[in-house]
């Protein structure tokens, strides 16, 4: 939208498309996370997880590479517990955590070019990081570190949008229902 690599979306003026979409990503993401707290599904991508999900990606990327097995489907319902053994693809985790990771670098460096004397704090704590790596402080080592946020982004979602294709969850996303495997129900005896 900013004019990245010489292609511009919008007229010259762009900041009120910009703080709009701004608005439009927090406000999506608060209700991601609103949604979340009231499901209590929280839990699947908590940190505690982030091993676990740094390992399946690594054997995705054997299975991709043909150097391991291909991966078996991670999600199961139990019938007999009646819940999830596992709700997520593990690699969906490190996707949420770098999403807020990404989404909280787009805050703080979006508000700090868009008012730089309100939050001036900003620049305080990321100018000598921009000295210390580029030489550069300022303005333009806050815009740089917005920009690479982009590049990550797209490419965060472009990886997100391959692998949501490759697990057939679009389909769940669109209809709302998916045939996940089912752990048999084990007989009760008497």
């Amino acid at each position: 939208m900013g004019g990245i690599l010489g292609v511009s979306l919008f007229p010259s003026n762009t900041y009120s498309y910009h703080v709009s979409v701004a608005f439009l990503f927090i406000a999506s993401a608060i209700l991601l996370v609103y949604e979340m707290l009231v499901s209590r599904s929280y839990g699947w991508v908590a940190i505690r997880r982030i091993p676990y999900s740094f390992k399946y990606i690594l054997a995705e990327a054997k299975a991709w590479f043909g150097l391991g097995p291909p991966m078996k489907e991670p999600i199961a319902y139990d019938t007999v517990k009646k819940q999830y053994k596992e709700k997520l693809i593990p690699s969906v985790i490190v996707v949420w955590w770098a999403f807020v990771a990404l989404g909280l670098v787009f805050i703080l460096t979006g508000l700090a070019l868009a008012f730089p004397i309100q939050f001036s704090i900003i620049y305080m704590i990321a100018d000598p990081i921009g000295i210390a790596l580029t030489s550069v402080g300022g303005f333009a080592f806050m815009l740089a570190v917005h920009r690479i946020a982009t590049y990550l982004l797209v490419i965060l979602v472009i990886m997100h949008t391959y692998s949501a294709f490759l697990f057939k969850l679009v389909r769940s996303a669109i209809f709302g229902y998916r045939q996940e495997p089912v752990e048999p129900t084990r007989e009760m005896r008497h």
